[in-house]
């Protein structure tokens, strides 16, 4: 019995030592005005990264933490299937009541082989991590539109996104 029992806890000290993935429950979904049918569907991921002590003054200890944020915009048809993306992985670090982006990277692509991802570009300042994006919609190997989207994530000094 006792053995079962060690063996227990040393399983959920183990699960409870890996990051979970949260999410922050946030997804928007924006209409597209000048194409009825198609829509910007944005969503909001965390994952707890690491704790890391900082010394803040003669014998006292501040804990600051280090937390990554992904916010994804999707450019969706009116069957909800993706056109194309882009997508910033911010790293921040908070506590202390502030937050810094430390990381910004960006990821964009297509999905469908009419639209073309010509620019991608990320940039962070202070608690903001931002990635830019350039699409553009090929007929018959005719550019026709191009949609500029930039995407904004936001760190609070709690570290929860926006």
């Amino acid at each position: 019995m006792k053995k079962r029992l060690t063996v227990l806890l040393m399983l959920l000290m183990i699960i409870s030592a890996f990051p979970a993935v949260t999410y922050a429950g946030s997804v928007t979904i924006e209409k597209d005005r000048n194409n009825p049918g198609y829509y910007f569907e944005t969503e909001i991921i965390s994952t707890p990264v690491e704790v890391i002590k900082k010394d803040s003054g003669a014998n006292a200890k501040a804990s600051m933490k280090t937390v990554m944020h992904k916010k994804t915009l999707n450019y969706k048809n009116s069957a909800g299937k993706v056109m194309w993306y882009v997508k910033v992985t911010g790293t921040f670090t908070y506590g202390n009541g502030k937050a810094t982006c430390t990381k910004s990277e960006v990821s964009a692509a297509s999905k469908n082989k009419n639209w073309k991802i010509i620019n991608k570009s990320a940039s962070k300042s202070g608690n903001k991590a931002k990635a830019n994006a350039t699409a553009r919609l090929y007929q018959s190997g005719v550019p026709k539109q191009t949609l500029k989207r930039t995407v904004t994530l936001t760190c609070s000094p709690s570290g929860k996104p926006s």
